[in-house]
């Protein structure tokens, strides 16, 4: 057993390691209470380990004593019951001070499994309609050239290098100069050089292995969450181009939609191109920002996961890429549905667009979801849908159709998503649109040349935009799921608080299951007081009442600096966690507020 001092005058690099006695008799006495902490820990920790781990219970009984295993028992433990994801290692530091880096880096090394120790990853190969589902496959572990499969986990954009894709290789062997192509967007890129990092420092190497981490250079159109793979290898090395519909997709990031969003634009004509590339760079580094331009104003929209969120990228906008730009308010990301079915809505299509004539027919279908409910109502009517969906219906499109056409897909994937553009902006307020059942039919093809995919697309936009005219738009808030841990001294005032002024639906409340509230022995209690490392309870632990844990559902506008309110309303002991959990109609009044708030008038 070691001390571990951090120097702060280096900023945390240089670490004192000094060892500590075996035992508390032979410590002094300036290290007596420190060694009988750590003994106790240390105690804690085994006996945490053997309920988890039969390899260690079994050397544990050979000694009876837990401070007689040795280290690397106990590390090999931690590590065979981490892969089994029977328990997760808590390290103590802080990244602010730089304190307790390199355990934790070597934590990962020790604890946290290579490719060889956890079952093989799984792909998604897409597949091409209704009747070819999605087909889920395993990642085989092979090295070297050829079936390379791997994970962008990371991009940063460097001033000097451009921007810096981090990867896992999960199957194959990394090269550099090698051809891949991005599964989610299907852009051929080329790896110019291959390093790996050691803190700021970087070095060039030849390959990255099988399992191996390292960053990639010259990548223009990676993003966080992306996946890699040879284009020899998907093109079977004979230079032809793949059927990129069958690529495969490894398991990425899969953010949840913005709930917010804010206007920015450049102080000048001029600022337009540093600020359109600084944006494009954040892209690139995180996949759950959203950039769109409102078609009305011009103005460039920034949508994120919440107030903190924009608040950095806003900050990153002004400071790192020092764009000259205005940043409006945070605003929440409404959403907009129809109260009533359209009908059936027929559009014929056809235009001429740069001396070539577009031409095809549709008819189009809106429904609302029935599921949806008013978001002041019981939560558990199901007033809340999943995340705001839409469900496209195109398996009646081809029915009435006497030619034959030749590639059925292209005309169904053209369909989805002229369909999914014009649910992008709805009428009312120009958020978008969800919550609906969207049913084409009945297609009018004119040839290959007529009715190409743009003009498809065209029709399918034109015939939704049509049919919302048939029908009434109505306003929806996000709802979310909200978590708070209190100290049951406070437990009245946050219920009050989120019942009352935040419109929210409490759904349950209980003792956390981490905190012992109602002990059932006060000498039993008693004698494991010391034992605080195998059954530490958080804030609510060293003589306050235990943690009491709300759950409810709140609209988000009442979320809105919520993260100050629980702090003021529980002297700085609460904290919560939410997330979307779907949308909910708003009453008359606040749907007038809204539009108020949004139109100016």
């Amino acid at each position: 057993m070691e001390l571990l001092e951090f120097d702060t005058t280096t900023e945390g690099v240089k670490l004192n390691q000094t060892p500590l006695s075996a035992t508390v008799t032979e410590a002094s006495s300036e290290t007596r209470d420190l060694v009988n902490a750590v003994h106790q820990a240390r105690a804690d920790l085994v006996e945490s380990l053997c309920d988890l781990d039969e390899t260690l219970l079994e050397i544990f009984l050979e000694s009876e004593d837990p401070l007689a295993v040795s280290a690397a028992d106990i590390d090999a433990a931690i590590r065979r019951v981490t892969i089994a994801n029977q328990g997760v290692p808590v390290l103590c530091g802080s990244a602010f001070r730089n304190t307790g880096v390199q355990p934790l880096l070597d934590a990962v090394i020790n604890y946290l499994p290579c490719p060889a120790d956890v079952p093989n990853p799984t792909v998604v190969v897409p597949g091409s309609g209704s009747k070819h589902p999605n087909q889920v496959v395993t990642v085989p572990l092979v090295e070297g050239p050829g079936r390379l499969c791997a994970l962008a986990f990371k991009v940063i954009y460097d001033s000097r290098r451009g921007p810096m894709v981090f990867v896992r290789v999960y199957s194959g062997t990394l090269a550099p100069r090698m051809t891949l192509i991005n599964t989610h967007n299907r852009e051929k890129e080329r790896a110019n050089k291959l390093l790996t990092m050691y803190a700021d420092d970087v070095e060039e190497v030849a390959e990255i292995p099988l399992g191996g981490i390292g960053v990639i250079l010259g990548l223009k159109h990676t993003r966080t969450g992306d996946t890699l793979v040879d284009s020899a290898a998907v093109s079977g090395g004979s230079g032809r181009s793949p059927k990129l519909a069958a690529l495969p997709k490894l398991r990425g990031l899969e953010p949840p939609p913005p709930v917010f969003f804010c206007s920015v634009e450049p102080h000048s004509v001029t600022e337009e191109k540093a600020l359109t590339q600084a944006l494009n760079y954040i892209l690139l580094e995180d996949p759950s920002l959203h950039v769109s331009t409102d078609p009305e104003s011009g103005q460039t929209i920034l949508s994120g996961m919440g107030e903190l969120h924009l608040d950095i990228v806003k900050d990153r906008l002004l400071r790192d890429y020092k764009v000259k730009a205005d940043v409006g308010g945070i605003r929440i990301a409404y959403r907009e549905t129809i109260s009533r079915p359209s009908g059936d809505v027929v559009v014929e299509y056809d235009k001429e667009v740069l001396g070539k004539r577009g031409r095809a027919g549709i008819t189009v279908a809106l429904e609302p979801r029935e599921e949806l409910a008013d978001s002041d109502s019981d939560p558990e009517s199901g007033s809340a849908v999943d995340r705001g969906a839409n469900s496209i219906d195109v398996s009646e499109l081809f029915d009435s159709l006497t030619q034959e056409v030749p590639d059925r897909e292209v005309v169904e994937e053209a369909v989805r998503a002229g369909i999914q553009q014009a649910l992008s902006r709805g009428e009312l307020l120009g958020f978008s649109l969800v919550e609906m059942r969207v049913r084409a039919s009945h297609l009018r093809w004119y040839g290959e040349e007529d009715s190409s995919p743009a003009a498809l697309r065209a029709c399918a936009v034109s015939a939704v935009r049509q049919a919302l005219q048939q029908t009434t738009c109505e306003l929806l808030e996000p709802l979310m799921n909200v978590v708070v841990q209190v100290p049951e001294s406070y437990l009245g005032p946050t219920l009050s608080d989120l019942s009352g002024v935040r419109r929210g639906r409490v759904s349950g409340l209980g003792a956390d299951d981490n905190t012992n509230t109602n002990p059932s022995d006060d000498t039993e209690s008693e004698s494991d007081s010391s034992g605080l490392y195998g059954d530490y309870g958080g804030p609510s632990s060293g003589g306050q009442s235990g943690l009491q844990v709300i759950h409810a559902q709140v609209p988000l506008s009442s979320m809105v600096g919520y993260s100050s309110a629980l702090r003021s309303l529980t002297a700085g002991t609460g904290t919560f966690t939410m997330h979307l959990t779907g949308y909910g109609r708003m009453t008359a009044q606040q749907k007038k507020t809204v539009i108020q708030e949004t139109r100016g008038y």
